[in-house]
C-alpha cells in the first residue's frame, strides 16, 4: 500500500510523456526526474528508503537525499516501545513500520536513531534495514555500546553463513571441474551473501557511549572473530572515543573489572596503532533515559 501513490504519478507521468512529447524523450526523462526529485526530498524516511523501488529516477532521487547524511547517532533508550504504543501521538514520531526504531533528521546532514533497550528480533532487523541503507555515506558516528556488539554480531554471522556456503559449494563439485569454475562459484557466493569492505567505508569520527554495566558488551567485540577493519577502515579513522558513564561511588573491585573490559575494547580497536586519535573520556553521570542494565 506504501507504493501506490508514487507508483501512480510514476505511471502518470509515463504516459504523460508518451503522448505529449511522442518524439522526445529526453524532455520526459527530465521532468520525470524533477517530480521524483520533488516527491522524495519532501517525503519521510521510511517512505524514502520504500520508494526507492518505484522506478530508477525514484531510486536516484532516494541515494541522493540518503547520500546527504554524513552524521548518525543511535541511541538506546528504556520505554522506548511503551512509548510508541501507549504513551505518544504516533504523527509525532516517525517508526519504521516493523520495529521499534525511532528515526528523526536533527539537523542538516544529521540523522538520529532511537531504540529499545529490549530490543526484539523485528526491532534488530529494522535497525540493521536502516544502518545498512545510510551506511556508504556515514562519516561520523555516534552510538551506544550494545549497538556496536549487535553490528559486530551481524556481521559475524555474514561471515559465518558465507564460510558455510563456499563450503557446501566445493562440495558440488567433481573431479571433472576445474578450479577455476570453483573459484568463479566462490566469488559469486561472496558477492550475493556478505557485504564487501567494511561496514562503514567512510567514517572518519567514531564514538561509543557505555554505562558502566555496559561495558561487556564492549568486552565481547573480541569473541567474535570479527576485525575492527570489517567496521570501518582504520587508516581513515580521525577520532576513536569511548565515553564512559560510571554511576554511584567508586568501587575498587567493580572498577577493577571495568578496566578488564577497556582494556580488551582497546585490543579489538587496535588503539596502540592509533597514537592520539584514540581517547577515553569519563563522567559521573548517566542518561536517565537507559538506567537499567542490557547486559546479556
Amino acid at each position: 500500500m506504501a507504493l501506490i501513490l508514487p507508483a501512480v504519478f510514476d505511471t502518470c507521468i509515463r504516459l504523460w510523456d508518451r503522448y505529449s512529447h511522442p518524439a522526445s524523450s529526453t524532455s520526459g526523462g527530465l521532468c520525470h526526474e524533477r517530480l521524483a526529485k520533488i516527491i522524495i526530498d519532501n517525503a519521510s524516511l521510511i517512505d524514502v528508503l520504500r520508494w526507492r523501488r518505484v522506478s530508477g529516477a525514484f531510486q536516484k532521487a532516494a541515494k541522493e537525499r540518503i547520500s546527504s547524511f554524513t552524521r548518525i547517532d543511535v541511541r538506546i533508550y528504556d520505554g522506548l516501545a511503551d512509548m510508541r504504543n501507549h504513551k505518544c501521538d504516533k504523527d509525532a514520531f516517525e517508526w519504521h513500520p516493523r520495529g521499534n526504531v525511532m528515526l528523526m533528521e536533527t539537523g542538516p546532514g544529521q540523522l538520529g536513531i532511537a531504540v529499545d533497550t529490549r530490543l526484539k528480533i523485528s526491532d534488530v532487523k529494522a535497525l540493521l534495514q536502516v544502518l545498512t541503507a545510510f551506511r556508504l555515506h556515514v562519516e561520523e558516528l555516534f552510538i551506544d555500546s550494545p549497538i556496536i556488539e549487535l553490528l559486530v554480531a551481524q556481521i559475524n554471522k555474514q561471515q559465518v553463513n558465507l564460510l558455510v556456503e563456499m563450503l557446501k559449494s566445493t562440495r558440488r563439485f567433481d573431479d571433472a571441474h576445474s578450479q577455476l569454475s570453483t573459484d568463479r562459484a566462490i566469488a559469486n557466493l561472496s558477492a550475493n551473501n556478505a557485504i564487501p569492505g567494511p561496514f562503514f567505508p567512510v567514517l572518519k569520527k567514531l564514538t561509543i557511549t557505555s554505562q558502566s554495566n555496559q561495558l561487556e558488551h564492549l568486552s565481547r567485540l573480541v569473541t567474535y572473530a570479527v576485525g575492527v577493519d570489517f567496521l570501518y577502515e582504520t587508516q581513515n579513522i580521525d577520532l576513536l572515543c569511548l565515553k564512559i558513564c560510571i554511576g554511584g561511588q567508586w568501587c575498587r573491585k567493580r572498577n577493577v573489572r571495568m578496566f578488564r573490559h577497556v582494556n580488551r575494547f582497546r585490543q579489538w580497536t587496535e588503539a596502540d596503532t592509533l597514537g592520539e586519535r584514540y581517547f577515553q573520556q569519563f563522567s559521573g553521570g548517566s542518561r536517565k533515559t537507559s538506567k537499567s542494565s542490557t547486559r546479556k
